[in-house]
């Protein structure tokens, strides 16, 4: 039987493992406001994040974190299984689709914010209409 981890055991992993930003990144706070939402959305999973950490780790040091993002941000990974198993714990704000249509709006192609727009908007709750997201993680 599988061990059931708590979210701040997540977190706690995810903030121990994952690499810091580098001081040779282009925007040294963008990348440590984007190691913050992956440390924050580790805890959204029903297990330990090893293979972000893994793919962490093996990118090169400066904007490893933006690479990471934009790396993915195809329109054929939109909607995966892990964004409904983070959405269906409550982390919708921490999935690469609504990074996608908020915080890294100027960094992916303009088809994958909007259809990252569509998807998250038929999961947005009620009290969050009309709220402005963009960069409210940051």
């Amino acid at each position: 039987m599988a061990t059931v981890r708590t979210p701040e055991q997540l977190t706690t992993w995810a903030n121990q493992h994952f690499p810091h930003p580098s001081a040779v990144s282009d925007d040294l706070a963008l990348e440590w406001a984007l190691r913050s939402i992956c440390v924050s959305g580790a805890g959204f999973l029903n297990r330990y994040a090893t293979s972000t950490n893994r793919t962490l780790h093996v990118l090169r040091e400066n904007n490893r974190y933006l690479r990471y993002f934009t790396n993915q941000a195809k329109l054929t990974k939109l909607g995966s299984d892990k964004f409904y198993e983070i959405t269906m714990n409550g982390g919708l704000r921490y999935t690469n689709e609504y990074l996608y249509a908020t915080v890294l709006l100027g960094y992916v192609p303009a088809a994958v914010s909007q259809a990252s727009s569509e998807l998250i908007s038929m999961f947005h709750s009620e009290e969050n209409e009309g709220e402005e997201d963009k960069g409210e993680l940051i």
